[in-house]
């Protein structure tokens, strides 16, 4: 069983395959800038999901907070229009990459628990 205090709730932002919302084409109506910020961006400089991020990991959020910040109700709506959930994941504190505006975990050590509708949150 895992210790509840190194386990961590991921939000992620993805079609029914998997795919987050920019490899799926879903954010195209979509701002970018300093409100998405890349993990390259000088936002998220010298934060470990800079520097530690591989092809492995996935993106996704903390906590509704940091959805809100990234995901504004339009947007959200423009999402769920276009096929994507919120699929929130149970991960081990050691699988996941923080930076300020979203994280990145290891999917494959990762456990689903539920799925939302963006419109929902």
């Amino acid at each position: 069983m895992q210790d509840v205090v190194n386990v961590v709730i991921v939000w992620r932002f993805q079609t029914k395959d998997g795919r987050g919302v920019y490899r799926a084409g879903a954010a195209v109506s979509i701002d970018g800038g300093d409100r998405h910020p890349s993990p390259s961006n000088p936002l998220e400089r010298n934060t470990p999901l800079e520097r530690g991020l591989t092809r492995d990991h996935y993106f996704g959020f903390r906590d509704r907070a940091q959805v809100l910040r990234w995901f504004n109700t339009k947007e959200r709506v423009i999402l769920a229009e276009n096929g994507i959930e919120v699929s929130r994941f149970k991960v081990n504190k050691s699988h996941v990459l923080y930076g300020n505006y979203q994280l990145a975990f290891l999917r494959d050590k990762a456990e689903l628990i539920d799925i939302v509708r963006p419109t929902e949150i």
